[in-house]
C-alpha cells in the first residue's frame, strides 16, 4: 500500500498535471490508500502525488499511466463529495487507451476487476473491455486496432 503523507514524483515546482494535460477524471474513493493500491495491481497506475491528512484519508492524489493523469480523493466532507455505491454502476466512464488491451485486460482480471464487457474487438476499430473497480468506478480500456471511416461507423451504428 501507499505510505500516507507525502509522495510525490521529482517535478520542478511551477510544472503539475494541469500543466501537462487539460480534463482530468477526479474520483471518489471511501477507502482511497487501498484504491490507489488496488489500481496500480490492476490497471497499471503509478502514484505521482499522494498527499494524506493525519486520519490516514487521502486528501488529493494523482496517478498516472503513460503519461495521462487520473486524480482521486478520499471522502471529504469539506467538499461534500460522495463515493461511489459499492456494487452500484457509476453513471460515468473513464476511458483509457493502453498499449497492449490484451495484456493489460489479463492483469484486471487477475487483480479480480469485475468484468462488464470482456475483451472484444468493436466495429468502430478498438479492441476494449469494461471492468468495474473495487468500489464501482466504471473503466474502460482499449487500443486501436484499425481505422474505420467514419462513414462506415455511423451506419453500423444505426443498426443497433
Amino acid at each position: 500500500m501507499v505510505d500516507a503523507q507525502v509522495v510525490s514524483r521529482e517535478r520542478t515546482a511551477v510544472e503539475t498535471e494541469v500543466d501537462r494535460q487539460g480534463v482530468f477524471p477526479y474520483l471518489i474513493y471511501k477507502h482511497a490508500p487501498e484504491a490507489i493500491d488496488w489500481l496500480g495491481r490492476a490497471f497499471g497506475f503509478t502514484p505521482d502525488e499522494v498527499l494524506s491528512i493525519p486520519d490516514g484519508r487521502v486528501a488529493h492524489a494523482a496517478l498516472s499511466l503513460d503519461g495521462q493523469v487520473v486524480m482521486l480523493s478520499s471522502r471529504l466532507e469539506r467538499y461534500v463529495n460522495r463515493a461511489a455505491k459499492p456494487g452500484a454502476y457509476s453513471i460515468s466512464r473513464i476511458h483509457v487507451r493502453v498499449d497492449n488491451v490484451d495484456a493489460h485486460y489479463e492483469r484486471a482480471v487477475s487483480e479480480g476487476a469485475g468484468i462488464i464487457l470482456p475483451l472484444d474487438d468493436q466495429f468502430w476499430g478498438l479492441r476494449e473491455y469494461h471492468a468495474l473497480d473495487l468500489e464501482g468506478h466504471w473503466w474502460s480500456f482499449f487500443e486501436r486496432i484499425r481505422s474505420v471511416p467514419q462513414e462506415e461507423v455511423r451506419k453500423e451504428l444505426l443498426r443497433w
